[in-house]
């Protein structure tokens, strides 16, 4: 099976699994960070809200991503069954993060037509998802 994204338009879709990650609330100076915690939609709550979330299951290789634009919770939940480990990357994060601050990242890449180059096949990043904390 190959990486997939798709869009969660409910909440309790959210597969129940046990995550590590973070959500960062609007009225919070640093991110919750889950460690081996289940989620639960009861947390995506109208005030305070989540800015942003990302959550990532490695047994079952699932990423789901939280962003809250214009009042609306925006999710998404990536299958990753591949991950080349040159398409992950280590970030840095803010010091709020604690000794979490170096998050994974798996880019991924597919073939575009591209018009600057004859028309040929090119890789492009599509897309990116969040696969844990570097320990």
């Amino acid at each position: 099976m190959n990486n997939t994204i798709s869009k969660i338009t409910a909440p309790q879709s959210i597969p129940d699994l046990e995550y590590e990650g973070y959500l960062w609330y609007s009225n919070a100076t640093e991110p919750k960070i889950l460690q081996g915690q289940q989620f639960s939609p009861d947390q995506l709550t109208k005030l305070p809200f989540i800015l942003e979330g990302m959550l990532y299951a490695a047994k079952e290789k699932i990423s789901i991503r939280i962003v809250n634009i214009d009042g609306a919770y925006r999710i998404a939940e990536m299958t990753l069954e591949n991950i080349p480990e040159e398409q992950v990357s280590t970030y840095f994060a803010k010091e709020k993060f604690g000794e979490n601050r170096k998050i994974k990242m798996y880019q991924h890449w597919e073939e575009k037509e591209d018009t600057i180059n004859d028309n040929r096949q090119v890789l492009c990043p599509t897309w990116s998802a969040f696969v844990g904390f570097k320990k």
